[in-house]
């Protein structure tokens, strides 16, 4: 057994892989009101686990109970996954724009990494502070959303993050503070990885498919069932260099398909330095060709 102490999912997952892990399990209450708790399991490679994806295994085992305890004890150690985890990141962070981006976030592990990222980029970093809580992304009329939103609106700022406490959701705000539509960046983000792969495969699910149209003959689209577990199997099965899905997840392919709100800024941060256009130009253009 490896304990890895206070982390993240993102973090687990990093960790999971790095390590050659078996599997992984996490007490976690993202998702959750404050009075709840849960489980996140993962498998090798950081295969996430959900219903129909050895769930329902867990599940078993959990309800039949264990038979005797094994007399042969396992060993125990401790590792700290988070230089390495930050190192990982530095190769994402170049050649960008001198954007002042603001970023909400209730998780100091992620808060103290965008700190040391950003201390070495051209970029400038602003915090707003938000609460451990339930929230909704995609509802204009969220506490955190609306806090976000007139931050913008009084500050000077070129780009606004919101990042979720189970440190994979984001949702993205233009400079003047209006909450962006996940598909139009879900489609600024398809842009700029098939302007690098030599192969455009790409996974979303059914509703992310319907929001894109007009898109370019040579993009191979596949579809998910709109879980982590299926996102990730997606990847693998098709060797897509990207998923997402309309809630504000997005996948990469790195060693393994990794979903993490702070590599998807790395990547929203690239895709924004291709043009010099304000972010709500550059999104509203994007937008106008995904009805």
């Amino acid at each position: 057994m490896i304990d890895l102490g206070l982390t993240v999912p993102a973090i687990l997952a990093y960790a999971t892989s790095h390590l050659q892990a078996q599997g992984a399990i996490m007490v976690t209450g993202s998702h959750s009101g404050p009075s709840s708790t849960g489980l996140e399991f993962l498998l090798e490679q950081s295969q996430p686990v959900s219903r129909g994806f050895h769930l329902e295994r867990i599940q078993e085992i959990a309800e039949q109970g264990y038979g005797r305890a094994s007399r042969q004890p396992g060993s125990q150690r401790t590792f700290h996954p988070m230089e390495t985890y930050r190192s990982q990141y530095l190769k994402h962070f170049h050649a960008l724009r001198p954007l002042k981006i603001a970023v909400a976030c209730s998780l100091r592990l992620v808060r103290e990494t965008l700190d040391s990222l950003f201390d070495k980029l051209p970029c400038q970093l602003s915090w707003v502070d938000i609460p451990h809580q339930k929230r909704n992304l995609l509802d204009p009329d969220d506490s955190d959303v609306r806090k976000m939103q007139q931050y913008l609106e009084t500050h000077n700022c070129d780009l606004g993050m919101l990042i979720d406490d189970d440190s994979r959701q984001t949702a993205f705000f233009s400079e003047t503070g209006e909450l962006l539509p996940n598909h139009a960046v879900t489609r600024l983000l398809m842009q700029a990885l098939a302007a690098e792969q030599s192969e455009a495969v790409f996974v979303l699910d059914q509703i992310s498919r319907e929001q894109q149209t007009e898109l370019p003959a040579d993009w191979n689209l596949h579809t998910h069932r709109g879980t982590l577990a299926d996102s990730y199997f997606q990847m693998q099965q098709h060797r897509a260099v990207y998923a997402a899905d309309h809630s504000g997840y997005h996948w990469f392919r790195e060693t393994v398909p990794t979903c993490d709100a702070i590599l998807t800024l790395a990547h929203v941060l690239a895709a924004l330095s291709f043009s010099d256009a304000p972010v709500s130009e550059l999104l509203s253009s994007t937008d106008e060709e995904t009805p």
